[in-house]
């Protein structure tokens, strides 16, 4: 009777922690959505602006979303009309987006992507 000797090879790899295609750095990438309801007075729409790369705005209602940025009103904020989107944008972190309506409420829908939290001047995403 013949006896076989089998040799078992375990190759250990290391395996890191996954990250988002695209982000680099100790803080990774996370991603948020929420709702929104935005009224007469301009509303934040981002809930974490420092360290996030994109924001992306759906006007998930039936009147016309006017969006932009510190001290917004419907005569200079852009227009992004009823159940549009997704509208994105991609631009440096610690910048507030808000949004504002003519009369009534609003359901807006906005996504957040990046490291966010990240500190000023950590890396961010790669271009």
């Amino acid at each position: 009777m013949r006896r076989f000797w089998f040799v078992l090879v375990l190759f250990l790899i290391p395996i890191q922690r996954a990250k988002a295609e695209g982000c680099v750095g100790p803080f990774g990438c996370l991603a948020k959505t929420r709702g929104v309801i935005v009224t007469t007075t301009a509303t934040q729409l981002d809930t974490q602006p420092q360290g996030r790369d994109t924001l992306c705005i759906w006007n998930n209602g039936s009147a016309t979303l006017f969006l932009g940025f510190s001290g917004l009103t419907t005569a200079n904020g852009i227009p992004l009309a009823a159940g549009v989107g997704p509208i994105c944008f991609t631009y440096g972190s610690n910048i507030a987006v808000f949004g504002i309506v003519e009369s009534g409420t609003l359901d807006v829908r906005v996504l957040e992507q990046g490291g966010l939290g990240r500190p000023a001047g950590a890396p961010g995403v790669v271009r």
